[in-house]
């Protein structure tokens, strides 16, 4: 009898002894795995070891260690990097073992992570370590030494942490990072559309909604028609792709959306300035998260309906507008003190020493120290906007930005709490504020989160308290102790900063106080969807309509 392949694959004896080999071949690579897992957990020394084969070692180790679900291979991982990171190993071997580290913790997170209620524990050590080493990577100068497409991978899962975590809008930008570099970099832009799809959730704007449901849905596809790496990535963003075809009208999917219609400004000067928002994406505007089209151009964010008992008036609103106006206002000094390099009227003849170490001083400078200062404050005032909304109790004077999320009490181990109050509540943008809150450096923490955390604390210490002085690039910074006239004419009083590094600071700090301030209003939004599940069914609830107020009226 001849058996055509189609018949073959009908009948069911085919499909069980198919069945059979899958799992035979499965079994056999399994064992194969335990026997190299259990040669590399056995390595204690690594003395004998080159720095080379002991990465790759630590590499594989790690992937092991996920497949095979134990948890001890990824501590053991964590255990021989930390000795080779005490060997003179190039940075270029050093961003490698950071990359393996943070997949490390990353595994032993999905490891030991089995509910959902862990799932959003707020406080996680391993998704700190995972950001920890992830930023150290990258900031390594031998991370440009690797080659493209482990960059990628590293840009990529940055932003799939910070996503994790709740900082959607921080997460954009390494996607885009890694697509920079490799534009077909299917996980990137995968993630990036899955991260855009769980952002729209949380927006209160219809019309905002849809064109970033819009946005996902084509970078889905486009992942799609670039193969994603696992199965497991095809199958969720197939589901995305199911989804948003499922509840958004095909007219929406299908056309083209005309973005750039939109005027930049009346005047040159006005143009210039929101094309620079838009570039930096620092418009309060989440379409701006989408790219730099002209219809971003706009400062459109705002709180959404908030209810509130009968006699009180719309206090938040009142006050998101301060912090809002406060942010607009420092982002437009910063601007004007990065941009502008002529002398202003009032710098002139004004009589100042020359202390032979090339300072800057100028209206330009204090527009950015102003600047460095307002942004910086609005997130202790975010603190005090939350004690209140949340009911939280802590007293004025002690609220900060820093402090609302624990309890006075530390735990057994002398760690900070996190509140009882965050810990049963599953609102992604409060905690991402949580985490974006790590990144302002607490003196008493060995690690901070963001590399330039402590630098950041320490120039604004001084430049409120103390003594800061902004210098140019001529600068050669404290002078060796053989270099006598040098060393004599040294600033002891003085914390030193050059000028460019002084700038790229406070434009990470507006972009982080941006991003506070979008995650703010979500929150809120988030909040208030809750309570309205919450509430009575039948509670009447009487409107206060609030108009915009007119350009015009600002003067």
């Amino acid at each position: 009898m001849v058996w055509d392949r189609e018949g073959i694959r009908k009948c069911g004896w085919w499909r069980w002894y198919n069945k059979l080999v899958v799992f035979k071949f499965f079994k056999i690579a399994m064992l194969d795995n335990e026997k190299q897992f259990q040669e590399y957990i056995s390595v204690q020394s690594i003395d004998e070891i080159k720095t080379e084969e002991l990465i790759e070692i630590i590499g594989k180790l790690c992937d092991l260690s996920y497949i095979l679900k134990k948890s001890n291979g990824c501590k053991h991982c964590i255990k021989l990097s930390k000795k080779l990171l005490n060997r003179d190993i190039t940075s270029l071997q050093r961003a490698l073992l950071f990359y393996f580290m943070a997949n490390t913790y990353e595994d032993m997170r999905r490891i030991t992570t089995i509910s959902i209620e862990n799932t959003w524990k707020w406080e996680q050590i391993e998704i700190e370590k995972q950001l920890i080493y992830l930023r150290s990577s990258i900031n390594e100068k031998g991370f440009e030494e690797l080659d493209d497409y482990r960059k990628c991978q590293i840009y990529t899962n940055l932003g799939n942490i910070l996503d994790h975590i709740g900082r959607s809008v921080e997460a954009i930008e390494y996607w885009d990072k890694a697509l920079e570099i490799i534009p077909q970099f299917a996980m990137a832009i995968g993630n990036k559309g899955q991260g855009l799809f769980e952002y729209s959730k949380r927006l209160y704007d219809d019309g905002h909604r849809a064109c970033f449901l819009k946005y996902t849905y084509d970078c889905i596809k486009k992942a799609l028609d670039f193969q994603p790496e696992t199965r497991e990535a095809y199958e969720g963003f197939n589901r995305i792709c199911s989804w948003i075809r499922n509840n958004i009208s095909n007219d929406l999917l299908t056309q083209q959306l005309d973005c750039n219609k939109y005027s930049i400004g009346e005047t040159n000067e006005e143009s210039a300035y929101r094309k620079w928002c838009l570039e930096n994406r620092l418009f309060l505007n989440p379409l701006n998260d989408l790219g730099t089209c002209s219809i971003a151009a706009r400062d459109v964010l705002l709180l959404p309906s908030i209810v509130l008992p009968i006699g009180q008036g719309p206090y938040y609103q009142g006050f998101y507008n301060q912090m809002k106006q406060e942010y607009i206002s420092a982002r437009f000094m910063y601007y004007e003190g990065t941009s502008n390099r002529r002398t202003h009227f009032s710098d002139k003849e004004v009589f100042l020493y020359n202390t032979l170490d090339y300072p800057c001083y100028c209206l330009n400078i204090e527009r950015i120290k102003a600047s460095f200062r307002i942004v910086y404050s609005i997130f202790d005032k975010i603190g005090f906007f939350l004690n209140h909304y949340l009911k939280l109790g802590i007293s004025e004077k002690n609220v900060s930005f820093r402090k609302l999320w624990y309890d006075k009490k530390k735990g057994k181990d002398g760690k900070l709490v996190v509140r009882e109050e965050f810990k049963v509540k599953p609102n992604w943008p409060l905690r991402g504020l949580f985490w974006l809150s790590k990144d302002l450096y607490i003196p008493n923490f060995k690690e901070a989160v963001e590399p330039d955390a402590q630098e950041i604390s320490n120039i604004r210490n001084h430049l409120e308290h103390k003594y800061l002085k902004v210098h140019n690039h001529l600068w050669f910074g404290s002078a060796p102790d053989e270099i006598f006239p040098a060393k004599a004419l040294e600033d002891s009083l003085v914390y030193s900063v050059r000028r460019k590094e002084f700038e790229r600071k406070t434009l990470k700090l507006i972009k982080l106080t941006r991003a506070a301030l979008i995650y703010l209003s979500q929150g809120i939004h988030m909040e208030e969807r809750q309570r309205e599940k919450d509430r009575d069914p039948n509670a009447i609830l009487p409107n206060i309509e609030l108009t915009l107020q007119d350009d015009d009226w600002k003067r």
